[in-house]
């Protein structure tokens, strides 16, 4: 919703979204085959890792079960739990790209995650900072491989998976045994990847989305439940 929100808020984006999913469409309606194309657009993948960095923010816990590890300046001893607070890695000023600050980290830039091979300057991370994402497994224009450093870490443990993890903890605890924290990361972050590009394909193309506010800033960071709209099928 919040990446549709952005889209259909901004005439200009929405005009170009729409066009890079109709030429992946050709004339046919959005279809599940399409996903392999849609999650490859350059474009949409830019505003879809922006919307996670401004409003995916998790606290992530973690514990290295064997030895103890160094993070940063801090050592975390074996079998201890530390917690990381991606709404410091997402604002970090000292490494998102901002073009000299006339897109700052607070703010929605749908074109903070592209990456232009001759513009040095274009690219989720400042000028010299080495500009890989997170997103496994996925080649493209807009990507490269491995991950933002530690800089981009939108996805968390699931509540299933949490769930899991405490049946697990209350076992091993009863054991006098180790608890490996860290090792469970959500399962589904490569469907929902999928879901959220199809159903935003589908938005763009097969619906007409109204606002019944004046449209906000393009780079605000909005609250769906204090927006309405109008939503019509397209004839």
């Amino acid at each position: 919703m919040l990446m549709i929100l952005h889209i259909i808020n901004d005439p200009a984006l929405l005009s170009r979204v729409q066009k890079d999913v109709k030429k992946i469409i050709a004339n046919d309606q959005v279809k599940p085959s399409h996903i392999p194309a849609l999650t490859k657009s350059p474009r949409l993948r830019s505003i879809y890792a922006e919307t996670l960095r401004l409003y995916a923010q998790p606290l992530l816990v973690f514990s290295s079960p064997k030895e103890d590890v160094v993070v940063g300046r801090w050592k975390l001893p074996r079998g201890k739990i530390g917690c990381v607070d991606t709404a410091l890695l997402h604002m970090d000023e000292d490494v998102w790209n901002t073009k000299n600050g006339r897109h700052p980290v607070n703010t929605f830039w749908a074109e903070r995650f592209s990456v232009d091979s001759k513009d040095s300057h274009s690219g989720p991370l400042k000028a010299g900072l080495n500009a890989r994402s997170s997103f496994e497994g996925v080649e493209g224009g807009c990507f490269g491989k491995g991950a933002l450093e530690g800089a981009f870490l939108p996805f968390g443990c699931e509540l299933v998976c949490f769930c899991v993890w405490i049946l697990f903890a209350l076992e091993v605890l009863a054991n006098d045994s180790v608890i490996p924290v860290g090792s469970i990361a959500s399962p589904s972050r490569f469907f929902a990847t999928n879901a959220v590009l199809f159903t935003v394909a589908l938005a763009v193309t097969e619906l007409d989305i109204t606002l019944f506010d004046e449209p906000f800033e393009s780079s605000s960071v909005v609250a769906p439940w204090l927006l309405g709209a109008r939503i019509q099928r397209r004839r």
